[in-house]
């Protein structure tokens, strides 16, 4: 069972308490004391877009608010509208849509596992604190893990259309994630045509991390598959701010990385040896220090396109 699925138990079970919405899925306001001290959360009370229009007075709240809400009040899913917005700018009223979809905020401990191959989710997740990964495991007991995860990320949106989950995901360490009924994210794609590309865009950026990992893994050796790794995740926490002077929190294990890129942990631990003696990264298991960037891009062969962000993707370190 995963944790979606699981009652409310004590943190001892690897579940922290969560803050929830009534009736499992209903638009709450949620204050600074009951969550994260550095979100604080406001959800519109609407059911659609068309509601938003009609209503004059959550029309006016939405579009402006007062000037000590503009500043205070911040969403679970603004980090998805963020990432979305490289892309495309939406309206006030498309952005007042996807913050009123329903949505449950879920804390887990370390290791917990989100959602089980196998499983019938009725709900999307979307990253909103720490790194969870996808995975998968052979008949052999070998695991293979499939993608990274980073805040922002809708991590299973294809589970939308596919009702059975084909793969695991997990957290690394203590995270958040904010999960969202698949009915409300069918309805609103139905009815906001700007948010059913937003939802497209970000299966299809999957899709394209996806490709570039299967070239990775199949083509290149373990060094270039490791700084590869390495420059990928670097770009993508520098997008949502979460990189400072080349430096990032990376919990992973050496078996965790080895089960990405398809070699032992042995040939990883090698690898990270020759990284560090020739000034290139530290890695410590909690974090990773890039100290020569452009020296790792070469090595791993990184060209961050398949990411499709605006501007260079150069750190600058």
């Amino acid at each position: 069972m995963s944790i979606s699925d699981a009652p409310l138990v004590s943190s001892a079970a690897g579940i922290v308490p969560i803050v929830e919405t009534p009736a499992f899925f209903r638009a709450k306001p949620i204050t600074a004391d009951m969550a994260n001290p550095l979100i604080m959360t406001v959800t519109p009370r609407l059911t659609s877009l068309q509601r938003l229009r009609d209503d004059p007075v959550l029309r006016n709240r939405n579009a402006r608010g007062s000037k000590r809400m503009h500043e205070a009040v911040r969403h679970y899913l603004d980090p998805f509208l963020e990432k979305i917005e490289i892309r495309d700018r939406l309206t006030d009223d498309e952005k007042a849509a996807l913050r009123a979809l329903p949505q449950k905020l879920v804390r887990t401990a370390a290791r917990s596992r989100i959602v089980e191959e196998g499983e019938k989710p009725t709900h999307a997740c979307m990253v909103l604190e720490g790194i969870v990964y996808r995975s998968k495991i052979a008949s052999t007991g070998r695991r293979q893990i499939i993608s990274f995860h980073v805040p922002g990320d809708m991590v299973d949106l294809h589970t939308v259309l596919f009702k059975v989950a084909d793969h695991t995901i997990e957290t690394v360490r203590n995270a958040a994630v904010v999960l969202v009924p698949h009915k409300a994210i069918l309805e609103t794609a139905e009815e906001v045509p700007a948010l059913a590309r937003a939802f497209w865009y970000d299966t299809l950026l999957d899709a394209s991390i996806q490709r570039e990992a299967l070239l990775n893994i199949g083509r290149r050796d373990a060094r270039s598959r490791t700084a590869h790794l390495f420059c990928e995740l670097a770009v993508r926490l520098k997008r949502v701010g979460l990189v400072t002077n080349g430096s990032f929190e990376l919990p992973l294990t050496q078996t965790d990385i080895a089960d990405a890129l398809g070699v032992t942990p042995i040939h990883t631990n090698r690898v990270l040896a020759q990284f560090r003696k020739q000034g290139l990264i530290t890695a410590t298991g909690k974090s990773v220090t890039i100290h020569d960037w452009r020296a790792l891009v070469a090595i791993g062969d990184f060209d961050a396109t398949y990411l499709h962000l605006e501007g260079p993707s150069d750190l600058h370190l």
